[in-house]
């Protein structure tokens, strides 16, 4: 993993973008929250179906239901888990963080845009 994903300043920087993508209501930030929903989703999905569950007791109702991850794609249910994660200080939430920085990044950040854009020509 890079270094980044365990500083306190990755973690932090993190944490910010969280709770400021779910009190923004600026067009862009509203477009990076669906992209960063759609990415936490699917990244969930597939350790779930790994048989992994990630995150401290308190936040798992609001990703799990019935065996299976609730969608995240909807505000509904991200919005109280970007608030959980950017707040809590568990190690297992952290773990989550920390696996989701990487699956954000590798989907919303410039450089994998252009990756994708140049795929797509």
């Amino acid at each position: 993993m890079p270094p980044f994903v365990f500083s306190d300043a990755g973690q932090g920087g993190f944490r910010y973008a969280l709770m400021h993508l779910v009190s923004c209501r600026k067009r862009d930030c509203m477009a990076l929250r669906k992209d960063v929903r759609e990415c936490s989703h699917k990244k969930l999905r597939g350790l779930f179906d790994e048989g992994v569950t990630l995150g401290c007791s308190d936040c798992h109702p609001s990703l799990y239901v019935s065996n299976k991850v609730r969608d995240l794609k909807r505000n509904l249910h991200f919005i109280p888990l970007a608030h959980h994660l950017a707040h809590c200080t568990h190690e297992d939430c952290a773990k989550l963080r920390r696996s989701l920085l990487l699956s954000v990044r590798d989907t919303v950040s410039p450089s994998a845009k252009s990756r994708r854009l140049e795929a797509a020509a």
